[in-house]
């Protein structure tokens, strides 16, 4: 029985994380992301593991660097997340 439970849990986090994929990439086909954006916008609490896992697709996104100010005023170094190639990953 908890075998079956773990299993479940794996296979609700995939799903969760396959969703997460799709809104990335909607949005990268839209414009480039910020961490602070995906984090935000979109719930995304780990974006940086989202766009690696799209990178293992296939996907063509650069990463470019920038300070930007928070809800709370305060600034941080964070990524620009940028889709090179807007067609279906190979």
């Amino acid at each position: 029985m908890r075998r079956r439970a773990r299993t479940s849990k794996a296979t609700a986090r995939g799903k969760i994380k396959a969703a997460q994929r799709v809104h990335v990439l909607k949005t990268l086909r839209r414009h480039t992301g910020s961490t602070i954006e995906l984090r935000h916008h979109l719930d995304i609490l780990a974006p940086a593991a989202r766009i690696y896992e799209l990178r293992k697709e296939g996907h063509d996104i650069v990463t470019l660097w920038d300070r930007q100010q928070t809800r709370q005023g305060r600034f941080h170094r964070v990524a620009l997340y940028m889709l090179l190639s807007k067609g279906v990953a190979r």
